[in-house]
């Protein structure tokens, strides 16, 4: 494995500590997954330098993101990511197509308005939701606006995406639809670092974490996890259908 990311995390939020090692290829998607409360947004929320490393390391692709030890920590705006949260937290007075421009205005300045309107377009068209490009954020479904904010994330071509529960808003019927957008706006070489509480997202992931407060209690592919014996919740969330 080819490793894109390495990082041995140690942080603290209020009375709360997450100490978790995590390491993903290039090209690579780890899903998250826990009980509410183990810590698993916080562990995007640390990748993303939202929340500062009280200790360890975040590397990607070779360049150090944080280390405190050495006084580096890249704020999140220098650095190559995407966080797309549970909510979509679309701008109300922007039209999606504006949405998703923006992602590109916030990431690349060099890039003229009509230039960011033509990969907004393009990565709508790609979503499937190109016929939707002028209406606002509250004239869509919950779907279709959890797209547009994935859209938004991936335009702008990040080397890490992290995505905290993307399906959970979703009804069952555009599950299926909705994964499939993610990976049909994939870069090559993209990693992807997923919080989910479910089989779907998991099962095809290449690697599967499962955090329990705060702490990596197992790791490994969806199938393996969900024949293990020891973790009840983990069994049951994981367990194969067939």
């Amino acid at each position: 494995m080819n490793p894109g990311l390495e990082a041995n995390v140690k942080a603290g939020v209020a009375a709360f500590s997450l100490a978790a090692v995590l390491t993903a290829g290039t090209g690579t998607t780890v899903a998250v997954v826990g009980p509410n409360g183990s810590g698993k947004t916080t562990l995007l929320n640390v990748l993303a330098g939202v929340v500062p490393l009280s200790g360890g390391e975040i590397v990607v692709n070779g360049t150090v993101w944080d280390r405190p030890a050495d006084g580096i920590r890249l704020t999140p705006e220098q650095r190559d990511l995407a966080l797309v949260p549970q909510n979509a937290l679309l701008f109300p007075h922007f039209t999606v197509v504006d949405n998703v421009a923006f992602g590109l205005r916030y990431r690349d300045r060099g890039l003229s308005r009509r230039v960011q309107r033509d990969q907004a377009l393009a990565a709508l068209e790609a979503a499937g939701l190109d016929h939707l490009a002028d209406r606002k954020p509250n004239q869509l479904s919950g779907g279709q606006r959890q797209r547009v904010a994935i859209a938004r994330a991936v335009v702008t071509r990040p080397s890490l995406l992290l995505l905290d529960e993307p399906l959970s808003n979703v009804d069952a019927a555009n599950r299926h639809q909705l994964r499939e957008t993610i990976d049909q706006l994939r870069p090559p070489g993209q990693i992807q670092i997923v919080v989910t509480h479910g089989r779907l997202h998991a099962s095809t992931a290449d690697q599967v974490v499962a955090l329990d407060h705060g702490r990596v209690v197992a790791t490994g592919t969806a199938e393996e996890l969900g024949r293990q014996r020891k973790i009840g919740w983990l069994r049951d969330m994981l367990a194969p259908t067939d």
